[in-house]
């Protein structure tokens, strides 16, 4: 009988420890084709569109309205290269870093900003505005972004993000917006249910004014202790939803003219500088990915001997296992559309 018992046990363990491995290989295994089936499997999460030399060559829910998560920021870049063009700011204006650091409001979620200091910043003390711009770029740093948000206005970057994108919902700081749940609990004095629920239910303006609230009080040194604090999994959920809102092929449109966005060659030669960007080894010309705890985003631009290639993929709602097939796999499936090596007509 014990003997039995051992050889059941050695088998429930070497089944368990298989379907792990099994699990983990289906996770990690190159599988692009993944990212062009939701078009078929779950058509309500994606939006994708794509340019040949400013033809659209593909589109798939392409007018609809789907959350950015970090692709906004192509906005403020945009907006700060405007402000560079009328002498309103000097993108060679030496920062302290301190002052930028002030933006780092939840450190634990801020790694990429860490990353930025450690390879980019090093041991200086004082950075330009164009190298916060391209830290809020290439690495995505959160704190760089709502430095430029306080420093070039959110009327102004608002009034370029409707100018650009007639269906782009309001940006607003990021910083505050991650702090909503902590405001609503520890200010408003709603217990942890009541805040998912009161999130859950109101829209854009109102999840605006909560964040311009917040950044109020953080900015006069009034908001109470946040330290401890870090957005649970169905927050983060809830602020991926509310992030910024508008269409791929409106951020389509905005690739497509990026080199002739300003009338001057030398302010679109620095905007496609700021905005060219390295993902998983492959350069791209201009463009920005956005990722979330439920969103994976990337709009880039290609330009070969062939002439030029846009695509945006916006890609919402994702379960856990969706995230990590879809983070593994999209940056091969953009590249090898990009590539002509397979088409997404067909899928």
């Amino acid at each position: 009988m014990k003997k039995w018992i051992i050889i059941i046990a050695i088998s429930v363990l070497v089944l368990a420890i298989s379907s792990l491995l099994i699990g983990n290989y289906l996770l990690e295994k190159d599988d692009p084709r993944f990212v062009a089936k939701l078009v078929e499997t779950n058509p309500e999460k994606i939006s994708v569109v794509m340019s040949e030399n400013d033809n659209i060559s593909f589109e798939f829910e392409a007018d609809k309205l789907m959350p950015l998560a970090s692709v906004f920021k192509v906005i403020i870049a945009v907006e700060l290269v405007n402000q560079y063009q009328d002498n309103s700011i000097d993108i060679n204006e030496k920062i302290p870093l301190e002052e930028v650091e002030f933006y780092n409001f939840i450190k634990d979620a801020n790694s990429t900003h860490e990353t930025w200091k450690d390879e980019v910043v090093r041991d200086k003390k004082y950075v330009t505005i164009k190298e916060i711009a391209e830290g809020m770029i290439t690495y995505s740093s959160n704190p760089n972004t709502d430095y430029l948000i306080q420093r070039l206005g959110l009327d102004k970057i608002n009034h370029t993000a409707k100018t650009l994108s007639d269906s782009h919902t309001n940006i607003y700081p990021i910083g505050a917006s991650v702090l909503i749940p902590h405001y609503l609990t520890e200010v408003k004095g709603l217990d942890k249910g009541d805040t998912i629920n009161r999130i859950s239910e109101i829209d854009d303006a109102e999840y605006e004014e909560l964040s311009l609230e917040i950044n109020k009080l953080l900015m006069s040194n009034n908001y109470p202790d946040y330290k401890n604090f870090y957005p649970t999994a169905e927050e983060q959920k809830l602020w991926s939803e509310n992030s910024p809102k508008s269409t791929a092929k409106d951020y389509l449109k905005l690739l497509n003219n990026l080199e002739t966005q300003f009338s001057e060659e030398k302010y679109n030669s620095l905007l496609l500088d700021i905005l060219e960007i390295n993902q998983n080894q492959v350069d791209y010309k201009g463009g920005k990915n956005g990722e979330t705890i439920s969103v994976v985003n990337r709009a880039f631009k290609e330009i070969d001997e062939e002439g030029e290639k846009d695509i945006v993929v916006f890609i919402k709602d994702l379960d856990d296992y969706e995230k990590v097939k879809v983070t593994n796999n999209i940056d091969e499936f953009v590249n090898m559309v990009l590539e002509g090596e397979y088409s997404i007509r067909y899928y």
